[in-house]
């Protein structure tokens, strides 16, 4: 069970995204906007007075989360086209393993954990669907040959179908100065 919340707070530490969400909801356990007994393994048990302390606890460490995050941020940035997945210089080896250190300090119950990742798979459901609207924009906006068209290619022999007298198949489109650019178009879809 250890090795798997130690493989968790290693990915987790990695995510800029949850770092963020972490920081913040270190402001919320200390603004009371979300009680730390939900947060934390075995809030339940502790007495209120072990809750202050834990409290003041869990402040400190998501302080030094969001200075190591800054730290990570600056590292990153001083490497031209480095990659911020690709822990190359030794700083950033140090510096990962000190978020995660920080992350597993923050003994966060097994909830909370599942809900950064149930929310990380709705941002990636949500980009792959953006990212398929962008290409289909890309393709409406930029345009291709019409005999490429495969709507098109089946609406043409439809009588009356806005397909059927397609502009694009006469007159000026047929011609090489035209068809030359559309070709490159769909080439880089």
């Amino acid at each position: 069970m250890e090795n798997g919340r130690d493989r968790i707070a290693v990915a987790l530490s990695t995510i800029p995204f949850v770092i963020k969400k972490l920081i913040m909801l270190g402001d919320f356990a200390e603004s009371g906007e979300a009680p730390l007994i939900d947060i934390i393994l075995d809030g339940e048990d502790m007495s209120d007075e072990d809750l202050l302390e834990e409290k003041e606890r869990f402040k400190t460490v998501t302080a030094e989360i969001a200075r190591l995050f800054a730290v990570r941020q600056a590292l990153i940035s001083r490497e031209p086209g480095a990659d911020p997945t690709a822990w190359k210089s030794a700083e950033l080896t140090e510096n990962r393993d000190q978020l995660v250190a920080r992350v597993k300090e923050l003994r966060l119950k097994n909830e909370v954990i599942n809900a950064f990742f149930e929310e990380l798979r709705k941002m990636g459901e949500h980009l792959s669907a953006l990212q398929a609207r962008a290409k289909k924009l890309n393709r409406s906006k930029n345009g291709a040959e019409a005999a490429e068209c495969l709507t098109g290619s089946k609406l043409r022999s439809v009588l009356g179908s806005v397909c059927s007298f397609c502009y694009a198949r006469k007159n000026m489109y047929v011609m090489p100065s035209v068809k030359k650019p559309r070709a490159w178009n769909l080439s880089v879809w």
